[in-house]
């Protein structure tokens, strides 16, 4: 395991305003990094079957009762961890910390319509690449185009 460094929180406070968007930057990449890291603990639970060790008949329930979340959640956290696991582009750019959270959780939905998973492989290099040059808004819509064709 390795560890995180991150500001105190009077540390902000001294902050000039460059200063403070680096702050943020930095802690948004980290939550990314997070997030994917707990995608990637969700599919080895599925994979491994660990959840049925507390007598969870699913990852999805195994994953609401261990991390006390909604079932919107839930289901993001699921969704995330079968599409990090099915396309080796978005594991690797959600892993470094350069594929935001939302962004994330939007090609995940996409990716679990049967209907758009099994087209999903040949366009993710490109979907990815859209996430560094577009904002959030201006991603969806290519996002969401692409998946109604």
């Amino acid at each position: 395991m390795c560890s995180i460094d991150v500001p105190e929180v009077a540390d902000l406070q001294d902050l000039g305003p460059r200063e403070l968007a680096a702050a943020l930057v930095g802690l948004d990449r980290v939550r990314r990094r997070v997030e994917a890291l707990i995608g990637e603990a969700v599919g080895v639970a599925e994979r491994s079957v660990a959840y049925a060790e507390d007598g969870h008949a699913s990852v999805t329930g195994f994953v609401k009762a261990t991390c006390n979340t909604s079932g919107s959640e839930t289901k993001a956290m699921v969704q995330c961890s079968r599409l990090l696991a099915a396309s080796p582009e978005v594991r690797v750019a959600a892993l470094a910390g350069q594929l935001g959270v939302a962004q994330t959780r939007l090609l995940a939905r996409v990716f679990a319509n049967p209907r758009s998973a099994t087209q999903f492989a040949a366009s993710a290099g490109l979907l990815v690449g859209h996430d560094t040059e577009l904002w959030f808004d201006e991603f969806s819509v290519v996002v969401r185009r692409w998946e109604a064709l």
